[in-house]
């Protein structure tokens, strides 16, 4: 009975969850109201409130959810990363544009993001692109790569993360508030990374040797 109420309860948080990006995605996060999320979820406003106390709590899950995906996708590309530093980068960068809950899209995680980082009012969303968290799968990615020697010894993989970090929020900035495609916003991450890469790629210092 136990394991049936934890499922009953898990498809009740699931249908708010998908309701409240569908409404950020069709009416803005600013105009979507709670109100207007527990009718399109079917449950009383009161039940909407014990699983989230406020707009910013059903936001902050649908974010949460979205890096648990990306997160254990991440830890996948860090154990068996491809030799060359730009593909293995890329694979992250991949992950972090490409993995997310079915039932958001991009209007979604642009109205998530802007709130995120924009609003005084929910700053504290948990979406800040610019924190040591998101520079981390960075980090260890070119930890394992410099141990296989795929990149030189000497370069500053602190600072390297940094970067790539900075660049994967661009990546995901840029495929939120423009109409480019996929593929576009990938080709333009692949020319960012193999610029910041190509110093330190142990493949191109044997070409320059």
């Amino acid at each position: 009975m136990s394991g049936l109420r934890e499922r009953s309860k898990a498809r009740r948080r699931d249908a708010m969850l998908q309701a409240a990006a569908a409404l950020f995605s069709e009416h803005g996060y600013t105009e979507t109201r709670m109100e207007m999320i527990a009718e399109h979820a079917e449950v009383a406003l009161s039940t909407l409130y014990q699983y989230f106390p406020s707009k910013t709590e059903l936001a902050r899950a649908i974010y949460v959810q979205d890096m648990a995906v990306v997160r254990a996708k991440h830890e996948d590309v860090i154990q068996h990363p491809p030799s060359d530093p730009v593909e293995a980068v890329m694979a992250l960068i991949r992950n972090d544009l490409l993995s997310s809950p079915a039932y958001t899209n991009r209007e979604t995680w642009r109205q998530i993001t802007v709130a995120g980082l924009l609003s005084p009012i929910d700053n504290d969303l948990g979406t800040d692109p610019f924190s040591v968290a998101d520079a981390e799968p960075f980090l260890r990615l070119l930890e394992q790569l410099q141990q296989s020697k795929a990149i030189v010894p000497e370069a500053d993989i602190k600072r390297m993360a940094g970067l790539l970090s900075t660049i994967n929020v661009s990546v995901f900035l840029h495929r939120v508030t423009t109409s480019d495609t996929r593929e576009a916003t990938l080709t333009r991450a692949r020319d960012f990374v193999d610029l910041v890469l190509g110093p330190i790629s142990a493949n191109a210092h044997h070409r320059k040797g």
